[in-house]
This record gives C-alpha cells, structure tokens and sequence, in this order.
C-alpha cells in the first residue's frame, strides 16, 4: 500500500512553485491536499480566489490525489482529517513549521521539499495584481 502524503496550505493564486512541489511530494505516495478556508487566510488581499475555486484548480492536477478544504485556521484539524503517513512543506519552512512536534508526537514523518522558492503573495505584488503598501 503507497503511503499517504499530505501537503496543506492556502495554495490561493496557485503557481509554478506549487505545481513542482506538488508534484515532487506526489511521487512520495498518494497525495492529499488540504486547503486552508479563505475565511482563515489573514494576509493582505487574500483570498484571491473562492474556497471552491482553489479546490478545483487543485483537484484538477494529476499528481493530486485528493483535495480538502478544511474549516480551520490552523494546520491541526487537517493533519487529523487525513492521518497522512508523510507531511510535506516547502524549504522555507525547516526549522519553523509550528506543527513540526504535532507530527511528531503522532508518528507522522515531516518532509521538507523544493528548490527554489515562491511565494504567491511576493508574485502577485511583482505582477500587479496585488496593490499592497
């Protein structure tokens, strides 16, 4: 049985950065992604697009397997939804993921995958698209 490996996020303007990680984190096993409500996102300008928006462009990629959106403003509720056997997050991460420990504590292996970095915000104000001071 292929482990299940979970990736969760606001994936809001989803981009390039996204799609390579997701697709690296899916060779890893049966990927769920679970996606943070839009109500939960704090940051300047987000969301950008609809909770279901984000869910099809996400569910629409052939390395997911499945995708959530998950009522919470934190990682916790979605870690237990999915019970993943390998949680994945970006580099820019290591050594600050607040649910680092909570995996632990539950057996959950924690990966940290990628090369180079994005951020959907930092993208969406070098387009334009987002006017923030």
């Amino acid at each position: 049985m292929r482990p299940i490996v979970q990736c969760h996020g606001h994936f809001d303007l989803l981009h390039y950065g996204h799609f390579k990680h997701l697709k690296e984190a899916s060779k890893l096993g049966y990927l769920v992604v679970t996606l943070t409500s839009g109500k939960y996102m704090s940051k300047p300008g987000h969301p950008i697009f609809t909770d279901e928006e984000r869910l099809e462009m996400i569910s629409s990629l052939r390395c997911v397997s499945q995708a959530l959106i998950v009522d919470s403003a934190y990682p916790y509720e979605a870690i237990d939804m999915v019970n993943p056997d390998i949680y994945v997050k970006g580099l820019e991460y290591e050594g600050r993921l607040a649910e680092f420990q909570y995996c632990f504590d539950r057996g959950i292996e924690v990966r940290f995958l990628g090369e180079k970095l994005y951020g959907s915000t930092i993208l969406a104000k070098q387009s334009g698209i987002l006017q923030i001071a």
